[in-house]
């Protein structure tokens, strides 16, 4: 949370994925439990397309994400974190390859200090240039929990 509360507009607006904990964030956020089906799972189920995942994530005004890796593949098999069928991982991964970009990680594989810390930047419009290639987590813990 250092770095959002740090770096962060004050306007941003955090979805919260792989962690069920918002304390110390003093961005406006979205952070679920793990009993409720996630909002990226529900946005990616009714888009079509990941042009209008990206207008359903806009109209939320998510400008940015958190991802706790550790957290998400510690829970995400055991509790169905992430339901996703074939159309919406599909659907998902096409916007994430389009409109999220790295802009912070905190990585420590130690086992006493473990910890896989992600914060992305929603890109509202990539029409004016290519983004750089960010790796995709939520589809490599589908393909672990799914594709089995």
């Amino acid at each position: 949370m250092e770095y959002i509360n740090t770096n962060l507009p004050r306007d941003a607006k955090v979805l919260f994925v792989g962690e069920t904990r918002s304390f110390y964030c003093k961005r406006r956020h979205i952070v679920t439990s793990v009993h409720d089906i996630h909002p990226i799972v529900k946005w990616a189920r009714s888009s079509s397309n990941a042009e209008e995942l990206q207008q359903k994530i806009i109209s939320e005004g998510i400008s940015h994400i958190f991802l706790n890796l550790a957290e998400a593949m510690r829970i995400s098999s055991s509790y169905k974190l992430f339901q996703w069928d074939e159309k919406s991982i599909d659907v998902f991964n096409s916007w994430w390859r389009k409109y999220v970009q790295l802009i912070w990680k905190d990585i420590n594989t130690e086992p006493q200090h473990y910890r896989l810390l992600f914060v992305y930047k929603v890109i509202p419009d990539t029409k004016s240039s290519a983004l750089p290639e960010t790796h995709n987590y939520l589809n490599d813990l589908y393909l672990r929990d799914f594709k089995k």
